[in-house]
């Protein structure tokens, strides 16, 4: 019997309900491979740790495959800080170097499952048929099924083809937080010192966490560039370092900072984005819940709730009392 294997489509940020031509045959054409079960979610990275998406996730035991529009790394560890845990697998987008086939160490809270998450970046992809074979040869299933290659399954609209995936529905918003990288993080506890915003915390073994990602300001990757470790990843930023592109090279990004900025270097830089951070309104507070009605004010005489009198009329009374 072939092993059962989760794949999870995520929705790129800003994508219509209905799925492109694009994702709708990458999910038809899955689905279509025997052992493999299609997920559908919004953007991994805006899901909410307690959300119905990531309790979902949580409760899966088998094999990981997660589509979404992230580099690798990034997606691996934004499932790792809400819990979904496992090794990273190989797959064509991801460095040799950068797979953790054997991820256990003083950073992992609790046991590591044995099972394997393969990460692919839907924005690297133009050809859908192209990114399911890759997932296929990832898990060792080869090429698609007969039925799958002879009918015309991934351009199928209506009923039929959305049966063929499951849908988590989950209200989400744009979201700005770190993700740390623990396989890179050394501890030093730079972030916790840097930030000014209350972003970070530290365990019960003094290793950083993100403790309140609702506190960060939107757009401020500061203490990604003061990490000397390169931990820290922000995967919605514009600079792939930040954004946790395996292949890109933070010394090459420092030197072209360097040059750009007029000289500024990392921690000069951090420290400017820091500043303006600080003096960016705050994030927004969720709105506030409706009050219900409040009685009308009563006689009393007592308290703000008393009548107000005028003050030249009182004195005049005063002056008619015979003393």
């Amino acid at each position: 019997m072939t092993a059962q294997v989760q794949v999870l489509i995520s929705r790129p940020p800003g994508e219509p309900q209905s799925l492109d031509g694009f994702a709708r045959t990458v999910a038809y054409r899955l689905a279509a491979v025997p052992g493999l079960k299609v997920t559908l979610v919004p953007h991994l990275y805006d899901l909410a740790p307690d959300g119905p998406a990531m309790q979902y996730l949580r409760g899966l035991q088998t094999d990981l495959v997660v589509l979404a529009a992230l580099y690798p790394r990034a997606a691996f560890w934004v499932l790792d800080a809400c819990g979904v845990r496992g090794r990273l697998g190989r797959t064509p987008s991801l460095a040799e170097e950068e797979t953790l086939e054997t991820l256990t160490g003083p950073h992992r809270q609790g046991p590591t499952p044995q099972r394997t998450l393969w990460c692919f970046d839907l924005r690297a992809y133009f050809d859908p048929e192209l990114l399911v074979q890759e997932v296929l040869v990832a898990i060792g299933r080869g090429g698609l099924p007969v039925a799958a290659e002879k009918g015309t399954s991934g351009s199928q609209t209506g009923p039929a083809a959305e049966a063929a995936w499951h849908e988590i529905a989950e209200v989400t918003s744009s979201r700005w937080y770190p993700v740390i990288d623990f396989q890179q993080c050394n501890d030093c506890l730079e972030c916790l010192n840097f930030c000014l915003f209350g972003v970070y915390g530290v365990d019960k073994a003094d290793r950083p966490k993100v403790e309140h990602p609702e506190a960060c300001r939107p757009g401020c990757p500061a203490c990604a560039r003061i990490c000397p470790a390169g931990a820290i990843m922000f995967p919605q930023h514009g600079d792939p370092a930040i954004a946790g592109d395996p292949h890109a090279a933070r010394q090459a990004l420092r030197l072209d900072l360097s040059q750009v900025l007029r000289g500024l270097g990392p921690a000069e830089l951090a420290a400017l984005e820091r500043a303006r951070a600080l003096n960016a309104d705050p994030p927004a507070a969720p709105p506030a819940e409706p009050q219900p009605p409040q009685p009308p004010p009563s006689d009393s005489l007592s308290g703000a709730s008393a009548p107000l009198v005028d003050l030249d009329t009182l004195v005049d009374d005063v002056d008619k009392l015979d003393l």
